[in-house]
């Protein structure tokens, strides 16, 4: 948890290497290179979402880039949560990472905060680790912004769209062929 004058040294360090333009790697590939066009939709249709309620225009490159370096400053939220595993870090971990950080997020919102997951501040893994003192035996996941959400800001109430249950669930409903031993 990064907080106060740490957590503003850190916004500070992750904006200035957008703003030398220095390209974002992270430790880890985000997203399969096969891509998934109907998911791949929906990610920008949501992110244009978020850009119109933010009053951008949502085709505009320098309004993207204010977006994403909003992202880094970590929205202005008085926390920032940095979520890290083992540099030889399995699948699995992965997926118990985001059990945690979902759980994590449920939490907030029963005290009443309001979080935002961001993969973007991964993109610059060695400044996280260097402004953190952490090891190079550490895997920026993905950092967490945590804050009162303030209601008033047409962001906060923006509602992307959602898939169809029939889109993503395959129903099986037929019960299978008896077999001697069905183990």
């Amino acid at each position: 948890m990064v907080t106060g004058q740490r957590k503003d040294a850190l916004a500070r360090r992750l904006c200035a290497q957008f703003d030398r333009g220095v390209a974002q790697q992270a430790d880890y590939e985000y997203r399969s290179s096969r891509s998934d066009e109907t998911a791949e939709a929906r990610a920008r249709e949501a992110n244009v979402g978020v850009l119109l309620a933010k009053g951008y225009n949502g085709n505009d490159r320098a309004a993207r880039r204010a977006h994403l370096r909003d992202n880094l400053g970590f929205y202005g939220a008085p926390v920032e949560m940095i979520f890290h595993l083992p540099v030889d870090a399995r699948p699995g971990q992965f997926l118990e990472m985001g059990f945690f950080v979902q759980n994590v997020m449920l939490s907030l919102i029963a005290c009443g905060l309001g979080s935002c997951p961001q993969f973007s501040v991964a993109g610059y893994p060695d400044a996280i680790r260097a402004e953190l003192g952490l090891g190079p035996d550490r895997l920026v996941v993905c950092g967490l912004a945590v804050g009162y959400p303030d209601e008033s800001m047409p962001v906060n109430r923006f509602q992307p769209g959602r898939a169809e249950l029939a889109d993503y669930v395959q129903w099986h409903d037929q019960a299978p062929p008896a077999t001697a031993d069905p183990y």
